[in-house]
């Protein structure tokens, strides 16, 4: 790592540093609304989250004279994440009526009872690199004690940002879940290659290409995953150890209303099976007859597929589609064994300023306990015992509709109804949540969930220095 890390520091020298904007932010709301209405001219990155340098494009190519209000609330809260040195520090406390986990909370798992959580953010961005660094403690069912958030340096080179360090990433168009990779688990130890801002061919020499692909954005990661007790060798023995996840999103936009993703993970290495380069080039492009044959010799647990996202702006109501496909294993070079997720949102439904509506539909596999299993790594796809893909696990069909009403970037409201149906039993769930921010310094928060498996009410206060 420090072979690596020193070049780069030095390349860095050329570029600004920046890092990326929280996935909690309110910014990522307003932006989809805006993106909705048409005031957003250019196209939204789907892979999550955002860096500072992204946003700002997409604020710069506001010129609609009804959304300049809405802009200069963005900038000033862009400005936030761009200063030299933030520090946020939150506290929140959380009584559940059993043990139950939180859904995208990166692993956390509520008591029966009181719990508490604390964090402090740490933000310092030069002209050359970005650094973060979140230590927190948390009282209850997971991870009694300290703990270390998104911790991370970002070295810019060209148009690249390498990221090394811990981080939440949101990899496809689901707004509620997505199948392979989401916030549901803990973060992961990753060196991250991603683009700075979307990127195109050379617009004299390849002029068919840009008018097939458009502006494109490239995401690929390494990680190191916890320690897992049973991975199954070639040899047939069982033993522990440290597997590897690798994963990468490219994004293409025939037009700046449409994206289309092709998205890819895969398990592999740990516990003594093979990690050398050859095996890693399996996992990375999956064209051989070595995959997802049901052997020992695999060269890992390979998931991927595609995902979408189309905004229709219009004057009767603005909306946007999106959804994803992908399969648990693959056949024929194309998923296999596959799950779907679909949606659709409604931005200032029925001319209501800011009033957000949205439905989105998750349909899981047909075979019981497929999807986020494997005969190799049979701790499952999770990290530290919590999936890593879609909260909803690997069975039956989730439906979400949510209300928001997004009353400026100081305040939002959430009211949204889920049903989930398995192969054995159904249940729904309603869950809420309020956030106010006073004076661009104090934000507080109510939020819960209300179930026939478990309900929770958490208060929270963030701090912005």
């Amino acid at each position: 790592m420090k072979k690596l890390t020193l070049p780069l520091l030095a390349a860095s020298l050329l570029w600004g540093g920046n890092v990326d904007i929280p996935l909690d932010s309110p910014l990522y709301a307003q932006l989809e609304r805006l993106k909705s209405l048409g005031a957003i001219e250019a196209a939204l990155p789907m892979m999550k989250p955002f860096n500072t340098d992204e946003v700002e494009a997409l604020l710069d190519s506001m010129e609609e004279p009804s959304a300049m209000a809405a802009k200069r609330f963005l900038e000033r809260e862009l400005r936030r994440y761009k200063r030299t040195a933030v520090v946020e520090a939150g506290i929140s406390a959380t009584y559940a009526d059993k043990e139950t986990a939180v859904p995208n909370a990166q692993g956390r798992v509520l008591r029966d009872g009181a719990n508490a959580d604390a964090s402090v953010r740490m933000q310092m961005v030069t002209r050359k690199l970005g650094l973060v660094f979140t230590p927190g403690y948390r009282d209850n069912a997971s991870d009694s004690g300290g703990r270390v958030g998104d911790t991370y340096l970002r070295i810019p080179w060209k148009n690249m940002n390498i990221t090394l360090g811990r981080e939440a990433l949101w990899m496809g168009a689901g707004r509620e879940g997505t199948l392979l990779f989401s916030q549901n688990a803990k973060s992961l130890d990753i060196a991250r290659f991603s683009s700075r801002r979307p990127f195109r061919f050379h617009p004299y020499r390849h002029n068919i290409l840009n008018k097939l692909f458009g502006a494109m954005d490239v995401d690929f990661f390494v990680g190191r995953l916890h320690r897992y007790d049973t991975i199954v060798k070639e040899d047939g023995t069982i033993h522990s150890g440290y597997p590897k996840l690798m994963g990468m999103q490219f994004t293409f936009r025939p037009w700046d209303l449409f994206s289309v993703g092709i998205y890819r993970t895969a398990l592999f290495g740990g516990g003594g099976r093979d990690e050398s380069f050859s095996t890693f080039w399996k996992v990375l492009f999956p064209f051989g007859q070595s995959e997802n044959t049901g052997t020992l010799n695999e060269p890992g647990d390979q998931k991927g597929g595609f995902n979408f996202e189309w905004y229709i702006p219009n004057t009767v109501q603005p909306l946007k589609l999106y959804g994803e496909w992908a399969g648990e294993d693959e056949a024929g070079m194309l998923p296999y064994k596959e799950s779907y997720i679909v949606g659709i949102l409604f931005s200032d439904t029925g001319n209501i300023e800011g009033l957000q509506t949205s439905f989105e539909h998750l349909k899981m596999y047909k075979v019981k306990n497929l999807w986020y299993h494997h005969h190799i790594y049979r701790d499952g796809y999770t990290n530290d015992g919590m999936i890593m893909g879609h909260y909803n696990g690997s069975n039956g069909s989730r439906d979400i509709l949510r209300v928001k009403y997004l009353k400026d970037i100081q305040s939002d409201y959430t009211l949204a109804w889920e049903h989930f149906s398995g192969l054995e039993k159904s249940s729904d769930t309603l869950r809420f949540g309020v956030r106010y921010r006073a004076q661009n310094s104090v934000e507080y928060g109510v939020d819960g969930s209300v179930g026939e498996d478990a309900s929770w009410l958490g208060v929270k206060v963030k701090w912005i220095f």
